[in-house]
Formats: C-alpha cells, structure tokens, sequence
C-alpha cells in the first residue's frame, strides 16, 4: 500500500493490458478507447492511462 498521498505503483502488468486492449480490442460502444472507458475498464485512474499512451506513443 503506498503511503498517503504518495504515488500508486502501476505493474508492468498493468501496463501491458492497457497497450494491448488499445491496440487490439475494440470497445463496444465506440470505434476507439477514450482514456476515461479505458480507466474504467482497468481499474486505473484517468491520467495514469493517459500517462502509459504518452509513454508508448498512442
């Protein structure tokens, strides 16, 4: 558990499922993810998506 107000750690896991479900699956109700769907979808925050697509260039 991370301490309060620190950071939460995102696995490397995590990371992985996110660059694969944007780039290989499509969500149901839209042609493409949004960073708010994809947040929902894995359990992360919003600006922790946003940070892993930067990251990877998506």
């Amino acid at each position: 558990m991370p301490p309060p107000g620190g950071r939460r750690a995102v696995t490397q896991k995590q990371i992985a499922a996110v660059v694969t479900w944007t780039l290989e699956i499509t969500p149901k109700y839209s042609a493409r993810w949004s960073t708010r769907a994809m947040a929902s979808e894995m359990g992360l925050s919003q600006s922790t998506v946003s940070g892993i697509w930067r990251a990877f260039g998506l």
